[in-house]
C-alpha cells in the first residue's frame, strides 16, 4: 500500500476506534489486507491491536497477519491469545508460518500448542523444528506439487485443476517411485504438451536444488541468480522435501541487509529499528558497541603522547591530525562496505585475498597520491611563516605531510579490505568488521603512521 493510503487506513482506524464505531471499524478491518493491517500495527496501541485482531473474521486472514507481524507486534499479541483459539490459527497458515508462529512463543507453551494441532498440521510442524531456522529447511513448505516421472500432461493438468494445498505451482517438481527429484517444468511448458505425453519426456533435468541444511543467504543468492520463483529443498539420496518461495527469500534478503546494516553502524540486533523499543534497552544494546572506540581512543592518547616532543617541536602536525583521521577513515570505510557486499553476493571469497587487497591498496596509493599532493600544498601555504614549521623547512614539511597522508589512506585501505575477508575466514559476519572495528584501528594505525613517517622526515 503507498505511504499516503497507509497514512490514511492508519488514522482512520484510531479515529472510529476512539468513536466506538465498532461496526464501521470492523468493515474497514476486514476489507484491509493482512499485510497493510500488519504494517499499521506499529502506530497502535496494545490494546487497539487486540480490538482490530479480533475484529478479523476470517479465522486464516488472521493467521496471515500474525504471519506479516514483526516481533515486537506478535509477542504482544501472542499473549492476549488463548491457547484453544492459536491452535485454530496455526492448523489454518501454512506449515512455514506456522512453524514460525511456534518458534516465537516459548518452549513450554509451543509443545503445548503443537499437541493441540490437528494430526497432519502437528507432523508439518514437528517436521520442520527440526531445522535451523537460518536454513533451508527452515525456510521451506511442505506444501509442494511433485508428481511421478510418468504422469502424463493430461493427467498433471487435471491433478492441478483440484490441488488447493501447494503453496506455489509455478513449477511441477517431477519425482521418481523413491520420491527423489528427478526433473522440473513450468506450468507454461506443460500446457503446451500434448495430453498423452509423460511428464518424464519433456520435463528439465538439470535442477537447481539446494540441501536441507544450506545457509538461508545462499538460497537467497541461488534465488537471486537464476531468478527463480521458488527451489527445491533434498535431503539424502536426493529425496525432496520442501521448496522455499520467493516470498519468504524476500524476507531473508531484507532480514540479512538489516542486519548487516545496523551491524555495519555498530547499532546491534533489528530490534534496534522498532519505534516503541525503550531508550534503556536500546542503550543496553548498544553501548558495549562503543566500547572499542574507547579503546582506540585510549591507544590514539597513548601512541600520541609517544610524540610528545615532535608536536611540540613542530605544532602544526597535531593541527592536521584531525584531517588525517578523517581521510584515513573514509578511504578505510569505502574499501570495507565494498568488500563487505562483495563476500555478502558471492562475488569473491577469502582465496582471492590477495587479489582483493591489492586492488585496494593501488586505491588507496592513487587517492593518498592525489590528497597528499592537495593537503602537502595547503599545509605548506596555511602554515607559511609559522615558526615551528619555518624551522623544518615549508616545502619540507609540505613534502612530509603529503607522504604521511599518502601512506596513511593506503594502509587505511588495505586494512579496511582485509578485515571483513578476515572475519569472514573466521566464520563471523563480515558486516561486524565495518562496524567499530574499521574504524576504530584505522584511527589509531593511520595517526601513528602519519606521525612516524612525519617525525622522521621532518628530523
Amino acid at each position: 500500500m503507498p505511504g499516503e493510503a497507509n497514512k490514511l487506513l492508519s488514522s482512520s482506524i484510531r479515529r472510529l476506534i476512539r468513536a466506538g464505531r465498532t461496526q464501521q471499524l470492523e468493515r474497514v478491518v476486514n476489507k484491509s489486507h493482512p499485510a497493510d493491517l500488519a504494517h499499521l500495527f506499529g502506530s497502535l496501541t496494545p490494546a487497539q491491536r487486540l480490538t482490530v485482531f479480533e475484529l478479523i473474521k476470517d479465522f486464516e486472514r488472521r493467521g496471515e497477519l500474525m504471519a506479516e507481524l514483526e516481533a515486537e507486534a506478535l509477542q504482544e499479541l501472542l499473549a492476549s491469545i488463548t491457547d484453544e483459539a492459536l491452535v485454530q490459527y496455526l492448523n489454518e497458515m501454512p506449515p512455514d508460518d506456522a512453524t514460525d508462529l511456534l518458534q516465537e512463543v516459548d518452549g513450554t507453551r509451543a509443545e503445548t500448542l503443537l499437541q493441540q494441532m490437528g494430526h497432519e498440521e502437528q507432523s508439518e510442524a514437528t517436521s520442520l523444528l527440526g531445522y535451523d531456522e537460518e536454513s533451508a529447511g527452515g525456510l521451506m513448505s511442505t506444501d509442494f506439487l511433485a508428481l511421478n516421472e510418468e504422469t502424463t500432461a493430461g493427467e498433471a493438468i487435471a491433478r492441478l485443476q483440484n490441488e488447493d494445498e501447494a503453496e506455489i505451482i509455478f513449477y511441477i517438481y517431477v519425482v521418481n517411485d523413491l520420491g527423489q527429484l528427478v526433473g522440473v517444468t513450468s506450468l507454461r511448458e506443460l500446457v503446451k504438451q500434448p495430453a498423452r505425453r509423460a511428464l518424464g519426456d519433456f520435463m528439465i533435468t538439470d535442477v537447481i536444488r539446494v540441501e536441507s541444511m544450506t545457509d538461508q543467504e545462499d538460497v537467497a543468492r541461488l534465488v537471486a541468480r537464476y531468478n527463480l520463483l521458488a527451489l527445491p529443498v533434498v535431503e539424502d539420496n536426493n529425496q525432496l522435501v520442501g521448496v522455499v518461495t520467493v516470498d519468504d527469500i524476500i524476507d531473508v534478503i531484507r532480514t540479512e541487509a538489516t542486519e548487516d546494516i545496523l551491524l555495519m553502524g555498530g547499532a546491534g540486533d533489528e530490534a534496534q529499528v522498532s519505534p516503541n523499543r525503550s531508550p534503556f534497552s536500546s542503550a543496553r544494546a548498544r553501548i558495549p558497541w562503543i566500547f572499542p572506540s574507547f579503546v582506540a581512543g585510549a591507544v590514539g592518547v597513548v601512541v600520541v603522547s609517544q610524540f610528545e616532543q615532535e608536536l611540540a617541536r613542530i605544532l602544526p602536525l597535531a593541527a592536521l591530525i584531525p584531517m588525517i583521521m578523517g581521510l584515513a577513515g573514509n578511504i578505510g570505510t569505502q574499501s570495507s562496505t565494498i568488500v563487505t557486499r562483495g563476500l555478502a553476493l558471492g562475488k569473491f571469497d577469502f582465496v582471492q585475498v590477495g587479489r582483493v587487497l591489492g586492488k585496494e591498496l593501488i586505491v588507496g596509493v592513487i587517492a593518498g597520491l592525489c590528497y597528499g599532493v592537495i593537503i602537502g600544498v595547503f599545509a605548506a601555504m596555511f602554515f607559511l611563516g609559522n615558526q615551528d614549521v619555518f624551522g623544518a623547512g615549508t616545502l619540507k614539511f609540505g613534502g612530509a605531510i603529503g607522504v604521511s597522508v599518502l601512506a596513511s589512506m593506503a594502509l587505511a585501505a588495505c586494512i579496511g579490505g582485509a578485515l571483513p575477508m578476515v572475519f569472514s575466514r573466521l566464520s563471523l559476519d563480515p558486516a561486524l568488521a565495518l562496524g567499530p572495528f574499521v574504524s576504530t584501528s584505522i584511527d589509531v594505525c593511520a595517526i601513528s603512521l602519519y606521525l612516524v613517517i612525519a617525525s622522521l622526515l621532518l628530523t
